[in-house]
């Protein structure tokens, strides 16, 4: 039978670029820079930027201002002559810490319980209690506390390299009911004219 051979080439231009990595920022902004880097120099690229809100400058640059406020997710969609073509994502977060820590309530007597609480945070971010005796958790926002004494607890609060702190003090007041400190009443008189009318024996509160 007849045969024939032939042969094709294909020649493949594949995207080589980069784009700046994700970025954390631990004050607030309305400018942050990203750029695409190409190390092909003989690859030419179109450049398309997203989202078109939130893009400050020309959106066909390799070099953008973005504002990230408006958006935290960023793509490029790359063309280069050949028309292949790349999707680069990226995205900005800006994680202003400035927390404070409660107790509520922040008086009570020895054996009871108080609520710490961290107000600020983030929810993705580290927690850290000391001194961590007494809590329920000490790596949580809103740990339970039981202090046996008056105890000054503070917080560390981070997120990736964004960290700031905070304390809350808590008084606890112990209740002596011990013979020197027992007043007990001789008598009492129940007639409703608000004076002596309960028989009460009042404890000492250190």
């Amino acid at each position: 039978g007849c045969s024939e051979t032939d042969s094709v080439v294909v020649n493949a231009f594949p995207i080589r670029a980069t784009i700046t990595s994700p970025q954390v920022l631990c004050e607030p902004t309305n400018e942050v820079r990203l750029a695409v880097t190409n190390p092909d120099a003989v690859q030419r690229l179109n450049y398309n930027w997203r989202p078109t809100n939130a893009i400050l400058t020309r959106r066909d640059s390799a070099v953008v201002l973005v504002n990230p406020v408006l958006a935290t997710d960023f793509t490029v969609e790359l063309v280069n002559q050949f028309g292949c073509r790349d999707t680069l994502q990226t995205s900005v977060t800006i994680v202003n810490l400035q927390v404070t820590a409660t107790a509520d309530p922040d008086t009570i007597f020895a054996g009871d319980t108080t609520q710490l609480n961290v107000l600020g945070g983030c929810q993705n971010c580290n927690y850290s209690w000391t001194p961590a005796t007494g809590l329920s958790n000490p790596n949580i926002a809103n740990p339970i506390a039981t202090p046996t004494e008056t105890t000054v607890y503070s917080v560390l609060v981070s997120f990736g390299n964004c960290n700031d702190e905070a304390s809350v003090r808590v008084v606890v007041n112990n209740v002596v009911c011990d013979k020197e400190h027992i007043f007990l009443p001789s008598a009492f008189s129940p007639n409703g004219d608000g004076i002596n009318d309960l028989f009460v024996i009042p404890c000492f509160i250190d």
